[in-house]
């Protein structure tokens, strides 16, 4: 059996057997391409040819030139497909102890609700651009991502209620409460625009003027435009709205938790890149509580 066939074979596996995004596939699938063209550059011909050595070289290799994070996702790739390898054939996987530094945990760039306020000013009023201000608000109000925003379907808003159903990765169904502000946008755009377009029985939630679903490329260059236009130095992309909602929520008091289970994140270490907020507030309450840090004009 040829080297590219079981890369193949691991590749349909995962499609159809593993419970997966459609993005997540996209990645895995771009990481082993790149893992097998690395193999074939080093003339691996056999998959039992591949050892620890060679992948803990690739994996230093591509660390010179990708972050972290990337070189993570990269290796993780690696891993499912040699546990696969093992699992169905049998061979010992080489990539068990392969290693790389530690994901490194930035402080994540947010808007404040004032910043974000200044964007939407910039927005006009034709149908697309209510469609713009409408996902913009729904991220920032909900805490969605991108992906999960415009594959919304109508049935899954409830008026009613005020409650979202949201469809994450690997399926998983979460239900998010939608503040008023964020209901108002969307009864807006879905009663007095959407429903006067004539592609309306379209089930998706956002479409166009002829009824096509919106880009996240779309929607990605156009928050830039209008963030450039408000004067902000901060880049901003819809996912950054999706940072400044589990921001705005620790800063009013939400436990991580509560915060991981809105957006929809299986590991509460995922959630801890938002800890500069509790940190920042400890300072604040240490600065103007502590009888240590107030000017006292008794000095010893």
């Amino acid at each position: 059996m040829q080297l590219k066939e079981y890369f193949n074979e691991y590749k349909i596996y995962q499609t159809i057997n593993l419970n997966r995004s459609i993005n997540t596939i996209k990645n895995y699938t771009y990481s082993l391409n790149q893992y097998y063209n690395f193999l074939v550059i080093n003339n691996i011909i056999h998959i039992e040819d591949i050892k620890y050595e060679l992948i803990q070289k690739y994996i230093d290799e591509i660390a010179i030139i990708n972050q972290n994070s990337s070189v993570a996702r990269k290796l993780s790739a690696i891993n499912s497909f040699h546990k696969f390898i093992l699992m169905k054939y049998n061979y010992p996987n080489p990539s068990f102890l392969v290693t790389c530094k530690t994901k490194e945990f930035k402080i994540p760039v947010y808007l404040t609700q004032n910043e974000f306020e200044l964007i939407m000013k910039q927005i006009g009023d034709s149908y697309n651009e209510i469609c713009y201000k409408t996902i913009y608000e729904l991220i920032f109000g909900c805490g969605l991502r991108i992906s999960e925003c415009l594959s919304l379907q109508v049935n899954q808003i409830n008026f009613d209620t005020s409650y979202l159903t949201v469809i994450g990765k690997g399926n998983k169904e979460r239900l998010i409460p939608i503040p008023k502000l964020t209901l108002k946008y969307l009864k807006t755009y879905f009663i007095e625009f959407r429903a006067n377009n004539k592609h309306y029985k379209n089930n998706y939630l956002f479409i166009n003027e002829k009824g096509k679903c919106f880009s996240r490329e779309k929607l990605e260059s156009m928050i830039k435009l209008y963030s450039k236009q408000a004067g902000l130095k901060k880049h901003i992309t819809p996912h950054k709205l999706r940072h400044s909602y589990a921001t705005i929520l620790l800063e009013n008091g939400c436990d991580l938790r509560s915060i991981q289970e809105l957006l929809g994140h299986s590991d509460i270490s995922t959630v801890q890149i938002y800890t500069h907020v509790q940190s920042k507030r400890l300072k604040d309450s240490y600065s103007m509580f502590h009888p240590a840090n107030k000017e006292n004009d008794d000095e010893i």
